[in-house]
This record gives structure tokens, C-alpha cells and sequence, in this order.
């Protein structure tokens, strides 16, 4: 064999062997990586070595929570008639009870170098064997824009960092924890009159059904089955006085006051009815508002008052249902009012704009 042929061969080899080295190494190294990865996931303690948490409690220099699992539903302590949403507090015992620390260290310092010392929330959760823990959140650690917290246990020789996300939960107040009035989800089809008064100015609006059959002729001449497609169409009208009159008949009459400048009637009413539809509350201001509260609320002179009647959404009921909302003086913030469902005890808040729309409505007949 030429000698030139045999140095071609050599070389091919050689080279297959150092590929098969580079690709021997290279999964060498990702699989240690991957194991190094494996290994660090599984040191990562976890802070609550709980069973399952019946008791769970927290306080700050503000602020003292208690709350307790009876009967399968959690409870408020120094008030169990406390509206509490329980899916919002099942996901705060959650994230207790998986809460694993981001990185673990004994300190080289005081506590006090980690806000541990004066901690800005100390928490205590029971299980149903009757063990507890005690963890103390201190002060605030970023990277980027990550955000941890440093975290201890009562007596423990560690501090840990965690994730913001249990501690944004504690970071809110009482209220946050409400769960909130909800309304029906109604559309066009299921409203059946609307009612909204002012201090000078009252609208009712009343619809009216009319259906046609889309059975008959189509485009082409044929004659469709009997049994088609049915299309309901929706008149609504004015009601003053005992007199009705069709809203598509009437403009705005005062358009420039209700800052629906160049809306037809038809405009007001589809945005009346969006609001209608995704009407909701935002936060609550007051759970359990007394005489005097709803006074300074504004709900003794409302600012708009409104009433829905509607036929079930589900076609469970047969009669016709209603719900109010009285809406009393702007927030301080000036983003939002007070307002009252029915006659209900709580005080919430709803978005500025969903009221704007009302007085518009109210404003442009």
C-alpha cells in the first residue's frame, strides 16, 4: 500500500477517535451538570415540615391574624362571621406549606444584619398533630430583578432566603382577604329593564322581544325547513311618565353634559350594557359598615342608583329576578366608589369608569 494512502487512513482514524472522545466528554459533562442540578434541587430545604395545617397565624408591628380550619372551611378568629375567600387563603396555606428555601446559610453576622432581629413578620402554623413552626421574614435581598426575603426559624441555626411570593400575601391587609359580592353575568338576551336615579335625574329602560322566524326564502329562492334558525331582535325603550317611546327614535339631548359627544343612543345603550355585563366589584372598603360608615361613605345621598331585572341566566327560574347597586361619594384615590350591593352590610369599591358610564346614560335624556 502506497505510503501516501497509509498516512490517509491514520489520520481518518485518529480522527474518529478524538470525535467519539469529544462527544464521550461532552454527555459526561452534561449528564454531571444535570445530576449537580439533581443533587442542589434536593438540598433545598423546606421550611414547613408540616402535616396538614389546621392553624396558621401572623402578626407584624401593624396587623395580628389568627385563623383556624373548622368543619373544612377557615375561619377568621376574632370574628368567624368574617366573609373570608377561602380559595385566596387555601392558596396562602399552600404556598406555607411548600415553601422551600432558595438558598440556606449558617450566618456570619447578627441576625440583625438580615432584619431578623426585629423581624418584619413573625408566622406560626400548627397541623392537625398539633406541631408547629414558627418562622421570622426579615429584611429584603434583590438580584436583579429577582426579590427573596431572608427567613429563619424560631431557634434555628440557619437563615434562609425564599421567594417574595408567600410574603406578598402577608404584605396585604385584612380586607384583602374578602371575598368579594359578586353579579350575575348577564347579556342583552337575559336583561329585561334597567333603572338608574340621581339626585335630578331618573331613566328606565324597558326591552322588548320581537322574534322572527329565519324559515322562508333564502337568497337564491329556495325555501328553507320549517323549524330554522330563530333571530331575536331587541327594542328598547324610554320610560317617562307612563310613556313609552323607542329609544332608536330619540338622540342624546344632552350629549355635551354627558360627555357622549357624537354617540348615537344605540352607542350609550351597547356601552351600558358592557358595563352591565362585566360589572364587578374591586376591592371591599368596609365589611361590616354601620349607620355612621355609610354616611361617610356617601351611601345616604348616592352619587347613582342603579336596577337590574333579568331572567335567569341558567332558565332555572321562571320568575324574574333583580339586583340594586346604590353608589355613594369617589374614593380619595379618585379611581373608584363606594358602593352596596342589595342591602347588603358591605361597603365596596367600583371602577370609576363603569360609574362614568351610568351618568352618561342618565344624563344624555
Amino acid at each position: 500500500m502506497p505510503r501516501k494512502k497509509k498516512q490517509i487512513i491514520v489520520l481518518a482514524a485518529l480522527l474518529v477517535i478524538c470525535v467519539a472522545a469529544y462527544l464521550g466528554i461532552k454527555a459526561y459533562n452534561e449528564s454531571g451538570a444535570e445530576q449537580k442540578g439533581i443533587a442542589q434541587e434536593a438540598d433545598r430545604i423546606r421550611l414547613c415540615n408540616l402535616g396538614t395545617i389546621t392553624d396558621l397565624a401572623w402578626y407584624n408591628d401593624k396587623d395580628n391574624f389568627s385563623f383556624k380550619l373548622e368543619d373544612d372551611l377557615w375561619r377568621y378568629l376574632p370574628d368567624k362571621d368574617f366573609p373570608l375567600d377561602q380559595n385566596k387563603f387555601e392558596s396562602i396555606v399552600s404556598t406555607l406549606a411548600y415553601l422551600t428555601a432558595v438558598r440556606s446559610f449558617e450566618p456570619s453576622e447578627s441576625l440583625a444584619s438580615y432584619g431578623l432581629d426585629q423581624p418584619s413578620w413573625t408566622v406560626t402554623a400548627t397541623d392537625s398533630d398539633g406541631k408547629s413552626i414558627t418562622l421570622l421574614i426579615g429584611g429584603r435581598t434583590e438580584s436583579g430583578d429577582v426579590v427573596n426575603y431572608y427567613v429563619t426559624e424560631q431557634n434555628g441555626k440557619l437563615v434562609h432566603t425564599i421567594s417574595a411570593n408567600f410574603v406578598n400575601y402577608l404584605d396585604g391587609s385584612l380586607l384583602d382577604l374578602v371575598e368579594l359580592e359578586t353579579f350575575p353575568t348577564l347579556s342583552e338576551e337575559h336583561i329585561e329593564s334597567i333603572q338608574l336615579e340621581s339626585s335630578d335625574r331618573s331613566l328606565r329602560l324597558e326591552k322588548e322581544v320581537k322574534s322572527s322566524s329565519s324559515a322562508g326564502k333564502d337568497k337564491t329562492g329556495e325555501t328553507e325547513e320549517e323549524g330554522g334558525d330563530r333571530t331575536d331582535n331587541y327594542s328598547w325603550y324610554l320610560v317617562q311618565g307612563g310613556t313609552r317611546t323607542a329609544l332608536a327614535d330619540l338622540s342624546p339631548t344632552s350629549a355635551a353634559e354627558a360627555g357622549a359627544e357624537g354617540k348615537s343612543t344605540q352607542e350609550l345603550l351597547n356601552n351600558l350594557l358592557s358595563q352591565l355585563s362585566l360589572l364587578a366589584f374591586e376591592s371591599c372598603a368596609d365589611y361590616q359598615a354601620n349607620k355612621q360608615a355609610r354616611i361617610e361613605y356617601g351611601l345616604d345621598n348616592p352619587t347613582i342608583s342603579l336596577k337590574v331585572t333579568f331572567a335567569d341566566p341558567e332558565g332555572v327560574k321562571q320568575a324574574s329576578s333583580t339586583f340594586t347597586l346604590t353608589v355613594g361619594s369617589l374614593n380619595q384615590e379618585g379611581n373608584a366608589y363606594y358602593a352596596v350591593k342589595d342591602n347588603s352590610v358591605r361597603v365596596n369599591l367600583i371602577n370609576s369608569q363603569t360609574v362614568e358610564t351610568f351618568e352618561k346614560m342618565l344624563s344624555a335624556f
